[in-house]
């Protein structure tokens, strides 16, 4: 609660001040582009276990990418796995072309010989939905 608070607190500071045009950081690994919604965050941890070598918790117990990554140890299956495991959604990846990879935009579910697809429940409706 309190972490929210001061969160929250230093948010509205930045905004009155004029410094906050984003909550989302954005940056590019390896020829992918990340953003990290640090609204959506709350810190599970799932992207660090999963690749330690980009992602790590900042001051305030959210996402972060490394400042610096050893490419000679970046793993991008792992990458792609920690980035797709987010649990709230958190993390978008973008490809090279600026496709989204992460979050999964639908769920496949296999009814019989049938195959449905469904938009993903845990993506809000701003985001753009390719229906197969």
């Amino acid at each position: 609660m309190i972490n929210q608070i001061y969160k929250e607190g230093k948010r509205q500071q930045l905004e009155a001040e004029g410094q906050l045009v984003s909550n989302i950081d954005e940056q590019r690994v390896n020829g992918l582009t990340v953003k990290i919604d640090r609204d959506l965050c709350v810190g599970f941890g799932d992207c660090i276990d999963l690749a330690e070598t980009v992602f790590e918790f900042d001051e305030e117990n959210i996402a972060v990418i490394k400042e610096e990554i050893d490419i000679k140890v970046f793993d991008e299956e792992s990458f792609l796995e920690a980035c797709r495991a987010c649990p709230v959604d958190a993390i978008t990846l973008l490809d090279g072309n600026g496709e989204q990879v992460a979050p999964c935009l639908a769920i496949i579910k296999i009814v019989g010989s049938d195959i449905k697809y469904e938009k993903n429940p845990h993506l809000s409706g701003s985001e753009p939905y390719h229906g197969v």
